[in-house]
């Protein structure tokens, strides 16, 4: 077998000796052609690596990051139904729908708060200052204007007869938890109200 290898390259030597200078030069060129030509389809075929990065911030959804979908709801630009990042926050929900409106009041609001899948945020208004009537509105329409359950701070609450800051508080927390109120009977089911508070402030309250 080494006799026959060794015949071999006597013949491709004595072969490559016949040749000219510019049949080598095409010879060599071609060899470098095709390896060129293995080298990038080597290249090719092999996988690509794709970077994976971590999920997002702001409540923006991240290709194949679990979503939740919220209603963003009262006091901002653009209320309605989105889709946010598992994890997001209350502060990522309100900028979602545009931000809050002027007129808001996020004091009420916790707005490092996780958010649930079919979540409602709902974002309260300011209400007019006690005492001072709407534009356009006669005098007297402030003397029996009335307090909106469903958007009062815990200060304007208090400031209702018969309910301290401790009470306050609780309406504000029931309001968060359960969302808000659909009549003012449901104060009824704050822990604390009874039917003769109640009764007391009937006609003080609204939603």
């Amino acid at each position: 077998m080494q006799a026959n290898l060794k015949n071999r390259l006597d013949s491709l030597i004595r072969a490559a000796s016949s040749l000219t200078r510019p049949q080598l030069a095409v010879i060599t060129l071609l060899v470098l052609t095709l390896c060129v030509g293995a080298t990038f389809a080597y290249v090719r075929s092999r996988p690509r690596v794709i970077a994976v990065h971590g999920g997002g911030t702001g409540g923006t959804a991240q290709p194949g990051e679990r979503t939740i979908t919220i209603h963003v709801a009262g006091a901002v630009t653009n209320p309605g139904l989105y889709k946010l990042g598992e994890g997001s926050r209350v502060a990522d929900a309100i900028a979602k729908a545009g931000g809050q409106s002027p007129d808001a009041s996020l004091d009420d609001l916790n707005l490092a708060g996780k958010l649930a899948d079919g979540q409602k945020v709902m974002v309260p208004r300011k209400l007019q200052q006690a005492g001072q009537p709407p534009t356009g509105a006669p005098a007297a329409a402030a003397e029996t204007s009335m307090i909106n359950i469903n958007t009062a701070t815990a200060e304007q609450l208090d400031a209702l007869p018969g309910v301290g800051p401790a009470m306050a508080g609780k309406i504000v927390a029931y309001r968060q938890k359960n969302g808000p109120f659909s009549a003012v009977d449901d104060l009824d089911s704050v822990p604390g109200i009874g039917p003769a508070k109640l009764e007391a402030l009937r006609d003080l309250v609204t939603i």
